[in-house]
């Protein structure tokens, strides 16, 4: 039933093939899924490699994406801190989003920490942004000294002025690895960032983000990323609309 459902959803890219040949378009989040359902239910497949890779990922995450993890970050992990890490990579993997929702002091921190680093080890430098709370700021930066010193960060603080021509000299810079901002500053400087690609968009602290209609929640969606990862230890207060916003 539910494979019979996504198939009705699904757009025909070819309405004159014939009605045994059809090629369907779904979304990355679905189409492993429903690559499972309809294997499941007996149907003959072809899917892409994309395809392909996505469905393994998540079916095989733990050791393939672990692997990735420099050795010098490996060691200072805990044994769930790897599976998260690995978990975050698979996302990575599928260019999908998702939510780290561990208790305060879990390290989640580090967790992301680890994935930005096992991800350039892969692919190589690419940037990506890290919006969090303005008193957690220094916070993270202590962390990555911590635990990965090779990574290159740039901190967006001060005035306009000074944050416009840092944004700029960060947008031209190819050895910049992480840009740290913080919440309020991205609400106000969103119209340089829109414009810069990155690999992850990281969340702290996402219930800050938990009113769909407020002007951070619109500006962090503006963001350019591959992936998109929101962290929070935070339960829902008010009602399920806050849960929506975080997913959305």
């Amino acid at each position: 039933p539910v494979a019979q459902e996504l198939l009705e959803a699904a757009s025909l890219d070819d309405p004159q093939a014939a009605p045994d040949a059809r090629e369907l378009n779904f979304g990355a989040y679905r189409a492993a899924y429903m690559v499972t359902m309809l294997k499941l239910a007996g149907g003959d497949t072809q899917a892409t490699d994309a395809v392909k890779n996505t469905a393994k990922a998540f079916s095989e995450h733990s050791e393939a994406a672990e692997s990735d993890i420099p050795a010098r970050l490996r060691h200072k992990l805990a044994p769930y801190q790897k599976r998260g890490t690995g978990w975050i990579l698979s996302l990575y993997e599928g260019r999908m989003g998702g939510i780290l929702a561990d208790e305060m002091g879990l390290g989640k921190t580090v967790q992301v920490i680890a994935a930005l680093s096992a991800a350039k080890k892969r692919d190589g430098t690419m940037q990506s942004l890290i919006v969090t709370p303005t008193s957690l700021i220094y916070h993270w930066l202590a962390e990555f000294k911590r635990f990965d010193n090779n990574l290159t960060i740039r901190l967006v603080s001060g005035m306009r002025e000074e944050r416009r021509r840092e944004i700029a000299e960060i947008a031209a810079d190819p050895a910049v690895d992480v840009v740290l901002t913080s919440y309020p500053l991205l609400r106000r400087d969103i119209e340089l960032i829109r414009s810069m690609p990155f690999r992850f968009a990281i969340l702290d602290e996402a219930q800050y983000v938990k009113n769909a209609q407020s002007i951070g929640a619109v500006a962090v969606k503006e963001i350019d990323a591959q992936v998109r990862i929101a962290l929070t230890g935070t339960p829902m207060e008010n009602h399920m609309g806050e849960l929506w916003s975080i997913f959305d």
